[in-house]
């Protein structure tokens, strides 16, 4: 039996109960039957298969990297045709692995994903759906570049602490160029506002490098606001959260929450999320 029939005759036997299963296997031959109970996975879970399959989609593939790279090159082939595109393309040119991209059967997916979660931390872990009500909650339904861009507009409330102590035209002139005019607009707003950060300020000389390197400091400055203002929330969100970014970006965020302690800025800090939020919203409906 090819390896695709065997993993469609397991998915036919996951619909039934363990007694049901064997009584299937006697219509084999006795070395079908010895490799079927060899080979045999089981992914009872108590999270339905639209679901695991749901919940899969949305990590980025970079955390399921290491996972893959303990299969050998051809299971790693069958299972990234469960994933989607996105993920398929971004783990297969991450591990050098080349595969077939043509669809397969939705049971054989639903059979690849429930293996796949038994080996994935996302088995323990709460459907977005179900977690508490937070006022993060509706972060949860940003893809990977809405919430980076989220991220880089917290930055820019510390790049406003530093443009207000900037008197020479010229440096304010390269600063509003390197921004975009999302990023122009929503500097602009928040110089009306006083910060809630006294942290001691360099100067904006050590902002202006070039522009690559004035957007990255920026983006780690935006990065360490986010991780702040999620201090205290479930583990259950943050775990949705960082699994929407890039590993890189999600772990800095779950390495920060570990030193940094809650605090009586955190509810500001948290305001300015909110408030990041709402301006994005309102700019795209411009």
């Amino acid at each position: 039996m090819s390896k695709q029939k065997w993993y469609m005759f397991q998915a036919c036997c996951q619909q039934f109960s363990g007694i049901e299963a064997d009584g299937l296997l006697k219509y084999l031959t006795e070395e079908e039957q010895k490799e079927a109970k060899d080979s045999f996975v089981s992914y009872s879970l108590s999270i339905p298969t639209a679901q695991i399959r749901k919940m899969f989609h949305r990590i980025h593939y970079s955390w399921l990297s290491e996972l893959f790279s303990n299969f050998p090159k051809d299971k790693q082939a069958l299972y990234l045709r469960a994933l989607n595109s996105s993920q398929s393309k971004g783990l297969s040119s991450l591990l050098g692995t080349s595969f077939k991209q043509a669809p397969i059967p939705k049971l054989a997916s639903e059979y690849l994903l429930g293996s796949l979660t038994l080996a994935h931390p996302l088995a323990t872990e709460v459907q977005r759906e179900f977690l508490e009500k937070s006022s993060f909650s509706p972060l949860l339904d940003f893809d990977k570049s809405r919430l980076v861009n989220l991220i880089d507009l917290l930055g820019i409330f510390d790049l406003a602490a530093e443009v207000k102590k900037v008197v020479e035209k010229t440096r304010l002139k390269e600063v509003y160029l390197w921004l975009n005019q999302q990023q122009q607009a929503f500097l602009k707003n928040c110089l009306r506002q006083e910060d809630v950060l006294t942290e001691e300020r360099q100067g904006i000389h050590s902002w202006t490098k070039n522009q690559k390197a004035f957007l990255h400091k920026i983006h780690l400055k935006g990065l360490a606001r986010f991780s702040q203002a999620l201090k205290g929330e479930s583990s259950k969100l943050v775990w949705h959260l960082t699994r929407t970014l890039d590993k890189g970006r999600g772990e800095v965020i779950l390495k920060s929450l570990e030193k940094v302690e809650k605090s009586d800025l955190q509810s500001a800090l948290q305001k300015q999320v909110f408030s990041t939020h709402k301006f994005l919203s309102e700019y795209c409906e411009q």
